[in-house]
């Protein structure tokens, strides 16, 4: 198995994120650079992320995604011109961490929802 699914309750939590609008084919290269930004952006502040990175998906549209990008980070910070600080919120959510190539993230999220192994 090339990933793992839970239910976790977190606290709320600060971010350094973009949010963005993308068609899904140009989601991967979207992804890559704006990590790279933000963890520039961290750079310039001596930080490091506070946990894995993060994409929220505000709408299902493939040609017109609405998406935050982002990392969990230990306190807030000044926005940049691309890069704002936001919190996620406390409360329930599905983890899944994916181990492998991106064009196969969709076989775990697939799996995620249908398995009975998992709690999600």
């Amino acid at each position: 198995m090339d990933f793992h699914c839970e239910i976790k309750e977190q606290g709320a939590q600060p971010t350094l994120s973009i949010r963005t609008r993308t068609p899904i084919d140009g989601l991967p290269k979207l992804l890559g650079e704006s990590y790279g930004k933000i963890a520039g952006y961290l750079a310039e502040l001596g930080e490091q992320p506070m946990g894995a990175p993060f994409v929220a998906y505000y709408n299902i549209d493939m040609q017109d995604l609405d998406v935050e990008i982002g990392f969990p980070v230990s306190g807030s910070a000044a926005a940049t011109e691309r890069v704002k600080p936001g919190t996620l919120p406390a409360g329930k959510a599905a983890v899944t961490m994916h181990v492998g190539p991106y064009d196969k993230i969709g076989d775990a999220l697939h799996r995620r929802a249908i398995d009975s192994r998992c709690s999600c």
